[in-house]
């Protein structure tokens, strides 16, 4: 659809705008500098350059966005002496648009799409479970994506909140993986995963789930505020529920 309105926009039946990013559009690149390149558009003869951290003024050509207008076809970021000298920061999305120009046409230039790509975090993402998961099996194996530049992973694991939260003893480990052991049904448990690049340590979030053997997906959720007078509740039975007994309170 991009492409037929690119045409339509564009001059003797060719698509005008730049295309084909790379790194892709959306990609998790992973390293601090990066080579972008583009396909440009059939009548450009030379590129507008915008690059930044926030879509609105990447979108809008907002002040310091602007590289730059180029005859090439790819620009490097990241490096002394190009964006970003300092490198690219680790757990940050980037935006980039590619303006398509050529003075001797009416239609120039032409507005690229916004293309993005990030860069991961310092600290553990990814949790598997997911954050928040229910009706996980007691027997699970814990795994996660360790941070940009991670060489050792220290899990924290209880079912307390704060304990998990506030925990500084734990043993290093190289393996993205952690097998907690056997857990008790119906109960909601609470993990972390800090990470060490040989130089700092980088603490993780706090992640929950919930094992087999507890309702979910309670509608109105716990803690829900602004219920209508008259809600139905619902919720998704236990695997091992044969019937349901509702204790209401309130006040």
């Amino acid at each position: 659809a991009d492409e037929i309105q690119g045409i339509m926009n564009g001059v003797g039946g060719g698509f005008p705008l730049a295309s084909t990013p790379g790194p892709r559009d959306g990609e998790l690149h992973e390293d601090t500098w990066v080579n972008l390149s583009w396909r440009p558009g059939d009548s450009a003869v030379s590129h507008d350059v915008y690059l930044g951290n926030n879509f609105d003024d990447v979108n809008a050509g907002a002040e310091g966005t602007f590289q730059g207008n180029q005859a090439e076809t790819f620009i490097v970021v990241g490096f002394p002496g190009f964006a970003y000298p300092d490198g690219l920061v680790p757990g940050t999305t980037y935006y980039w648009r590619i303006d398509e120009v050529n003075d001797t046409e009416p239609n120039s230039p032409w507005k690229g799409d916004v293309w993005s790509f990030s860069i991961p975090p310092k600290t553990a993402y990814n949790p598997d479970p997911a954050d928040g998961a229910e009706s996980v099996d007691p027997d699970v194996q814990l795994s996660w994506t360790g941070g940009f530049g991670a060489k050792l992973h220290t899990v924290y694991f209880g079912d307390n909140f704060d304990d998990v939260n506030d925990g500084v003893v734990g043993l290093p480990q190289a393996l993205t993986t952690y097998t907690p052991g056997p857990l008790k049904l119906a109960k909601t448990y609470y993990w972390r995963v800090d990470e060490f690049d040989i130089i700092e340590t980088y603490k993780g979030d706090v992640w929950s789930f919930t094992t087999q053997g507890a309702v979910g997906s309670l509608d109105p959720a716990n803690g829900a505020v602004d219920v209508t007078q008259t809600p139905i509740l619902t919720w998704l039975p236990s695997v091992f529920a044969a019937f349901a007994s509702i204790i209401f309170r309130y006040g």
